[in-house]
Order: structure tokens, then C-alpha cells, then sequence
């Protein structure tokens, strides 16, 4: 739900990017969010990344849809869909301790990133 919030404060929203872990969240209340929002772009990784881009697909939510294993693999993805006056969001549906620290050091790379990308 965190997601949500995040996503009904940013109108402008094109891309979202779920670093996801844990195989018991139920995520109907997302699907249908997203199913209905005006989200352009999702893009999505980590250990439950291709579960959620599975769910997507299969409940026809219309955003484009993409996985990566890899966070920069994903991030950089996000870069190249999200259009120069679009907003790249990175917002995390769980943890990601398995490939960080915490979401400090998560929000770090994100920056770093995209800071080094030629955008």
C-alpha cells in the first residue's frame, strides 16, 4: 500500500520500479491500482520481481511491463522509457536485504545511477 501512496501523490507518474521479496504479500490492491491508474511504465526486479511482473501481465494492467534481475539493469530501463518531463520513481514494495544493506544504501545506488547515466 506504501506503493500506492506513493504513486496517488505523484500524478505525473511514468515509471515504477519494485524491488520486491516477500512471497506473502498479497499484492491484489497494486494490481488493481496499477490496472487503473495512469502508471506508463513498470519496471520491476528482485527476488519476487518476476512474480509481480507475472501478476501484471496476467490482470491486464496496460503499463508497459519489464523485468530485471538486476538493479541497475532495471534502473537503467526505467531511464530509457521515462520521457525527459516524466518522473522515475523508485519505490520499493519490500526490502531488498538480499542485494543491500538497507534503503538507505538502496536509494544511494539508485542516485548514483542515474547521476551517471547520459540522460
Amino acid at each position: 500500500e506504501m506503493g500506492i501512496v506513493h504513486l496517488s501523490l505523484k500524478v505525473n507518474v511514468i515509471s515504477v520500479k519494485f524491488a520486491l521479496r516477500f512471497p506473502f504479500i498479497d499484492y491484489k490492491t497494486l494490481v488493481e491500482y496499477l490496472k487503473n491508474g495512469n502508471v506508463k511504465n513498470i519496471v520491476t526486479t528482485g527476488e519476487a520481481g518476476l512474480r509481480i511482473y507475472k501478476l501484471l501481465q496476467s490482470n491486464n494492467v496496460t503499463a508497459a511491463i519489464y523485468f530485471y534481475s538486476k538493479f541497475e539493469d532495471a534502473v537503467l530501463k526505467a531511464i530509457e522509457v521515462t520521457p525527459k518531463s516524466g518522473l522515475c520513481l523508485l519505490s520499493p514494495a519490500a526490502s531488498s536485504y538480499n542485494e543491500f544493506k538497507n534503503f538507505e544504501e538502496r536509494g544511494r545506488r539508485f542516485k548514483e545511477i542515474i547521476l551517471h547515466s547520459q540522460i
